[in-house]
């Protein structure tokens, strides 16, 4: 009776126990994926560990003063991933820039791509002159005739006294007495656009040529912007055929007594006359022709059925692909 007795008396205290303590929910843990971390956070870790203080806090509860995976302390640790990594992010950075600058510049700046868009061989490539000269008239085939510049243009001198060897035998005719009985050839110079340097050009051409022995006539056909009589030095009067500072160079500044301020119809015909009649009439082998950008007016085009030869200057670094690719569409 007495051990019945305890036993009851046990249940009924089991039975209290149980309606006064709620049961513990059950929880089911997921693996952690492992998480690097630096050698000094690690140490910190076992250092908190013993002392009682460590937690399962998440990675960007890091107590303060702890270290993260990519805090600047254990990024400061690898000198070397510093550097590779900035190395790295300025080489993406500057192929990056190098790309976008290279797709938004129209301009020509290599031979390879004045004769893709042009569609031309280049027959000479002119050095830059220097500084105090770029902005001047003057000429320096003939003030340093043994200068890079000077021989430049010797090259070009060259390439077009070949090409007017090609053309006469392609005529069916032969240098010498067949070339004399046609008189003068005659090669226009011209460039896309202003600024590019097809007079400079012409000044310096003459010079070299009357270098080599030939008598060269320059004509001024850029009536609107005359300027051919600065670098050669002659006379600025209309309709007058005048010396130069280069023996051997003779020029006409204007074709019609109006000059400037000519119609552009009659400009084009007086100019088309006085070729024509140059050819005939004086005793020159060359005959060059300074006129107005080609892509500007129409001037250029009506005078290049005249033209046995014709230049077209570029400027690198200023012409640009665009007007390259018009050039060569309207020369076609």
């Amino acid at each position: 009776a007495g051990a019945v007795a305890a036993y009851n008396s046990a249940l009924t205290e089991l039975a209290r126990l149980q309606e006064s303590q709620p049961q513990p929910a059950f929880e089911t843990f997921e693996i952690s994926p492992p998480v690097p971390i630096s050698e000094s956070a690690f140490e910190q870790r076992l250092r908190a560990g013993r002392n009682g203080e460590a937690s399962y806090t998440s990675f960007d509860d890091v107590p303060s003063g702890g270290t993260s995976p990519f805090s600047a302390e254990s990024l400061a640790d690898k000198p070397i991933v510093l550097v590779a990594g900035g190395t790295l992010a300025g080489l993406l950075l500057a192929i990056i820039v190098v790309g976008l600058l290279a797709r938004l510049d129209h301009r020509i700046l290599s031979r390879g791509e004045a004769e893709k868009y042009f569609g031309l061989p280049v027959i000479a490539e002119i050095p830059k002159y220097r500084r105090r000269d770029r902005k001047t008239t003057e000429l320096v085939s003939f003030t340093e005739h043994m200068s890079q510049v000077a021989e430049a243009y010797r090259s070009l001198r060259g390439s077009l006294v070949y090409n007017n060897v090609v053309v006469e035998q392609g005529n069916g005719a032969t240098p010498g007495e067949d070339a004399d009985a046609q008189g003068a050839q005659v090669v226009l110079v011209t460039s896309a656009g202003a600024s590019e340097g097809k007079t400079t050009v012409t000044a310096n051409l003459a010079t070299v040529m009357a270098e080599a022995g030939y008598g060269v006539l320059a004509v001024n056909c850029d009536y609107r912007r005359p300027k051919l009589a600065f670098h050669l030095g002659g006379d600025h009067t209309p309709l007058k055929v005048s010396k130069t500072v280069v023996d051997g160079v003779m020029m006409v500044n204007h074709a019609t007594e109006e000059g400037s301020a000519s119609v552009p119809s009659e400009a084009v015909q007086a100019q088309r006359a006085l070729i024509e009649n140059a050819k005939r009439r004086l005793d020159q082998d060359v005959i060059l022709l300074d006129t107005a950008p080609i892509l500007a007016t129409n001037d250029a085009s009506e005078l290049i059925p005249l033209a046995d030869l014709v230049v077209i200057v570029a400027f690198v670094g200023r012409t640009t692909k665009e007007s390259a690719e018009k050039t060569r569409l309207l020369l076609e």
